[in-house]
């Protein structure tokens, strides 16, 4: 009997934590402007959180497919996770790639959701980790970084970026670059092609980068590219005057600081 009682226990226990992993399945119907259903596929790439359960959710891609207009993807909750202000960076194209979307979604935990109900129109603001008083003011030009493991000041001076003089070049090979450390890089199109686009940068966490063009005959064009590059909109630098100013917040993620357009 004893034995009966503890294996009922052990199952009660089971079913209350497979019961806990609970997901929102998101559905809903994608259209073209003219009203046509679309057929194609798409990704949801969370900002890695800490689920209301307790597990941590990590920040990989995940895939799902829109037939007919039909789409649906199961996705963890992150509505009350841990740091707040967590969303899922979601790209939606067509096959024929006539048709692309980049969205931001809030799911909450209901175990279903619509498309339009998670959708938000801006990313929401994440939680702060340190309040304003606990910094100790810099001087003017400098930024906020880490210095083994903790923050201090830096200035652009010590990132290695304060200048082009001696910029570093790069070329583009199969739509990515790799910004080795903190500089300013002349970008090349792959085999000297007239135009190249920059859909893809490797980086270590805490690189930042100024990127031009390599010369001004060839034109690449950094394209804001789903959940890993993060630029108000796509940049074409095809003279020596067109500069783009990126941060590394994690690996092979960049995000835009500022841009110039100063040529023709």
């Amino acid at each position: 009997m004893n034995a009966w009682r503890r294996l009922l226990t052990l199952l009660a226990l089971l079913a209350s934590a497979l019961a806990a992993q609970t997901l929102t399945t998101v559905s809903g119907t994608v259209r073209d402007a003219g009203g046509n259903a679309i057929t194609g596929s798409g990704t949801a790439t969370p900002v890695k959180f800490t689920d209301v359960d307790g597990a941590r959710v990590l920040g990989g891609a995940i895939p799902f497919t829109i037939t007919g207009g039909a789409l649906s993807v199961a996705l963890s909750p992150n509505v009350g996770a841990t740091p707040a202000g967590t969303f899922y960076a979601v790209e939606i194209s067509s096959t024929d790639r006539l048709y692309r979307s980049l969205e931001s979604w809030v799911v909450p935990d209901t175990g279903t959701a619509t498309i339009a109900a998670v959708t938000v129109s801006t990313p929401p603001i994440p939680s702060a980790s340190i309040q304003a008083t606990q910094i100790v003011p810099g001087i003017d030009g400098q930024f906020l970084s880490t210095v083994a493991g903790a923050a201090a000041w830096a200035s652009l001076t010590g990132a290695g970026i304060a200048n082009c003089d001696s910029p570093s070049e790069v070329t583009i090979a199969s739509g990515g670059i790799t910004l080795a450390a903190s500089a300013c890089y002349l970008v090349d199109t792959e085999l000297d092609a007239a135009s190249d686009d920059l859909t893809a940068i490797n980086c270590a966490a805490g690189v930042r980068a100024i990127l031009q063009s390599a010369s001004d005959s060839r034109t690449v064009v950094v394209k804001a590219a789903g959940a890993d590059i993060h630029i108000a909109a796509d940049f074409a630098l095809d003279n020596q005057f067109d500069r783009i100013s990126l941060v590394c917040p994690s690996t092979d993620v960049v995000a835009e600081v500022g841009r110039s357009s100063g040529g023709p």
